[in-house]
C-alpha cells in the first residue's frame, strides 16, 4: 500500500519548527550564554551572569522552546518520511528523541550557576572563588552535552541508518 505524500501544510509546519529549533538554539548558545561566558575566567563569568541574570534565564527558556520545537520536527519528520522507508524513519526518530532527552538533561546543568551564585546560607561554606569555579565548570559540562548529542546523532545515527539501508 502506497501512503499519500505529506500535505504542504505539514511540510511547512515542520520547516517552521525546524527554523524555531535553529533560532532559539542560536539565541540560547550565542546570544545568551555566549555573551556571558568569559573564556576561562570564572570570576568574570560569574559577574556577567549576576549582572545579566534575565538574559541568562531567557537563554534557559530558549533552550526549552528549542527542545519543544525539535520534538515537533521529529514527530512530523517521522510521519513525512514513513512512506519512503518506515524502518529508517522510526530509527531516525528514535535517535532524535534520545538526543533530545540528552539535551533536556543537559539543560538542567544551566540551573547550577543560578543556585551557586545565589546568596543562600547553605552555600556559605564555599567561598566565592569555589562557587565561581563550579559555575564555570557546570557551563563547560553543559557544552560537553552538545558534543554527546552531536556524536549520538551523527556517528551512531548515520551508522545505524546506513546499516539498515544496506540490510
Amino acid at each position: 500500500m502506497v501512503e499519500a505524500a505529506p500535505s504542504p501544510t505539514v511540510a511547512r509546519l515542520a520547516g517552521a519548527l525546524y527554523l524555531g529549533t535553529i533560532v532559539f538554539g542560536l539565541f540560547a548558545e550565542v546570544g545568551s550564554r555566549g555573551s556571558l561566558i568569559v573564556g576561562s575566567d570564572a570570576t568574570a563569568t560569574a559577574r556577567a551572569i549576576l549582572a545579566n541574570e534575565p538574559l541568562f534565564r531567557a537563554g534557559l527558556a530558549a533552550d526549552l522552546v528549542m527542545l519543544a520545537c525539535y520534538v515537533g520536527v521529529t514527530t512530523l519528520f517521522l510521519d513525512m518520511f514513513r512512506p519512503v522507508h518506515a524502518g529508517v524513519s522510526r530509527m531516525a526518530a528514535a535517535f532524535s528523541l534520545i538526543g533530545i532527552a540528552v539535551l533536556a538533561a543537559d539543560t538542567l546543568l544551566l540551573l547550577v550557576p543560578l543556585r551557586l551564585l545565589a546568596t543562600t546560607p547553605y552555600l556559605a561554606v564555599l567561598g566565592a572563588p569555589q562557587r565561581e569555579a563550579a559555575t564555570l565548570l557546570a557551563l563547560k559540562v553543559h557544552g560537553d552535552g552538545y558534543d554527546v548529542f552531536r556524536h549520538l546523532l551523527l556517528d551512531a545515527g548515520l551508522a545505524g541508518v546506513a546499516q539498515r539501508l544496506l540490510a
